[in-house]
């Protein structure tokens, strides 16, 4: 606070200090009847505002002290120096305790996803797994399948007999087609009965 408006404070302080000390009021009268703490009307009457929570507080209390001791008339020389700037107070203020069992939420930080990026998520899962099956299906190909084909023949003793042949993946078996092949040749030729040495004897 600049020094010449602290000096018209104290000047103004003990104006007010005067007044209240020629009607017979002492400090504990005047904070009877305005309710304002001894120690702030001290304050107005040294000139001294340290103890002040801040400028609206001093405007109110001064103006409600020279109504209480009627010399409102002074307000008029106090209300230029108040003007002048605020008047800060020498001892900040207590800060508000901190409330236990709360706190603010983190301004940066994990954020749950969206709809929208769970459903592409999942959109993408199911077309890379479509992707992939199709695309191993394409390369392995169908798998082998088997055809049996039967076939009715004849043989020589007029005797039908059944014929199968077993095609894997297109092709014949080749074991169905030659039967002999498979299980071997069979000899079908019938021991001949012994020739008949001729002697050359006549029987007499």
């Amino acid at each position: 606070m600049p020094e010449y408006r602290e000096k018209n404070l104290q000047d103004l302080g003990r104006e007010v200090k005067q007044k209240r000390e020629e009607q017979g009021l002492s400090l504990k009268d005047v904070y009877e009847g305005t309710k304002i703490r001894i120690q702030f009307l001290e304050g107005i009457e040294k000139g001294d505002f340290s103890e002040f929570p801040g400028t609206v507080y001093v405007r109110g209390f001064i103006r409600t002290y020279l109504q209480f001791i009627e010399l409102e008339l002074l307000w008029q020389d106090y209300l230029p120096v108040l003007s002048e700037g605020v008047i800060e107070p020498v001892r900040e203020q207590e800060e508000e305790p901190a409330i236990v069992g709360k706190c603010a939420p983190p301004t940066k930080g994990f954020k749950p996803a969206s709809p929208f990026w769970i459903f592409a998520i999942l959109l993408l899962i199911a077309v890379g797994s479509s992707w992939y099956v199709w695309y191993t299906w394409d390369r392995n190909g169908p798998p082998p399948f088997t055809i049996k084909e039967e076939s009715i023949s004849q043989d020589s003793g007029g005797r039908e007999s059944k014929k199968t042949a077993e095609t894997t993946g297109g092709q014949e078996d080749p074991s169905a087609k030659n039967p002999d092949a498979a299980g071997g040749e069979t000899s079908t030729n019938e021991t001949d009965p012994p020739a008949t040495a001729a002697t050359g004897e006549v029987s007499t």
